[in-house]
């Protein structure tokens, strides 16, 4: 399940849990990704300095590696975001210059299986 993280706004802003709500719509609206929108999980993590809201930052991760998944639909991916946070910003923050998206490499549901047993273990290696 993908998880986007959003940096940059400014601090209060009152607006996010219908942006959140718009991301989820129009990820889940890509249908060879096959996600509801309660699969898809949207963060505004806190920064540690004001934001005045002229630089968005995103990232997308977590999205499972599958056949139908391909470069063309995870291209899909990130201009849904993009899209949906360049509206935000036009109606919210007037004073935005740049939006950033960056999607990580497919994610290895195998791999997320070994730190799972790894944090059964309590921390030691997993054999």
């Amino acid at each position: 399940m993908p998880i986007v993280t959003i940096t940059g706004l400014p601090a209060g802003e009152r607006k996010l849990e219908k942006l959140a709500h718009d991301i989820q719509h129009a990820i889940a609206g890509i249908k060879p990704l096959g996600l509801t929108e309660k699969e898809i999980t949207v963060e505004f993590p806190a920064d540690l300095l004001p934001r005045n809201g002229k630089t968005l930052i995103g990232r997308i991760f977590g999205l499972f590696a599958k056949p139908e998944r391909t470069e063309r639909v995870r291209q899909d991916v990130l201009n849904a975001v993009i899209l949906e946070l360049q509206e935000f910003a036009d109606m919210y923050l007037p004073s935005w210059k740049v939006i950033e998206v960056f999607l990580d490499p497919p994610f290895d549901a195998s791999k997320a299986d070994v730190f799972r047993r790894t944090a059964q273990t309590g921390g030691r290696p997993a054999h």
